[in-house]
Formats: C-alpha cells, sequence, structure tokens
C-alpha cells in the first residue's frame, strides 16, 4: 500500500539526516 512505501522512503531519508548530524557532530567535535 502507498502507507508503506511513504514510512520506507521516510525511514530512508530520517537515516540519511541522522548520518548527517552524527558526521556533523564527530567533525566539530573530535572525539581523540
Amino acid at each position: 500500500c502507498v502507507f508503506a512505501i511513504l514510512a520506507e522512503v521516510s525511514a530512508h531519508y530520517i537515516c540519511k539526516w541522522l548520518d548527517c548530524k552524527i558526521i556533523a557532530k564527530k567533525d566539530s567535535k573530535p572525539t581523540r
């Protein structure tokens, strides 16, 4: 159904957005 496709696409974009946020945090504040 359409809802399943929307949920899958939303999850994909949320993962990409979270990855970008995590990468930005690592760049701004290195752990080492």
